[in-house]
């Protein structure tokens, strides 16, 4: 067991999958639910590699582009930011650690190459790298 795992072993990262789901009705095809579950595959496989926490990357993976459609009808500037923000709010209705949630933060606000803060964590390193392979 590492580091991250004592309170987690209950949580099922996939409990999550049909609420992230639910804000990619009707987008773009660059950023929808297929690029979203291509992310999560790349990112479990990569995490593995790297050794990099998995359940951390799965759930980061699952909500990392949760405010893309809000940043392509304009509604907000910063999808990654507006994410993590978001990601938290969807998290609290879980059994989760706060230390797990900015975790899950640090990732969704860092996965952008183009803008943000860079990633810093294995897991943040692991999305960012798994978004930009898709």
């Amino acid at each position: 067991m590492n580091q991250y795992d004592p309170d987690l072993r209950e949580f099922d990262p996939e409990s999550l999958r049909s609420r992230a789901r639910e804000y990619f009705e009707g987008v773009a095809p660059s950023h929808d639910w297929p690029h979203v579950e291509r992310v999560v595959r790349l990112a479990t496989r990569i995490a593995r590699q790297e050794s990099a926490h998995g359940k951390t990357v799965r759930v980061a993976a699952l909500l990392h582009d949760v405010g893309r459609p809000r940043e392509d009808d304009g509604t907000i500037e910063d999808h990654a930011d507006w994410g993590a923000r978001e990601a938290g709010r969807i998290l609290a209705e879980h059994p989760v650690p706060g230390s797990f949630v900015r975790r899950v933060q640090h990732c969704v606000r860092s996965h952008r190459y183009s803008t943000g803060p860079d990633p810093r964590t294995p897991e943040a390193r692991v999305l960012s790298d798994a978004d930009n392979l898709d």
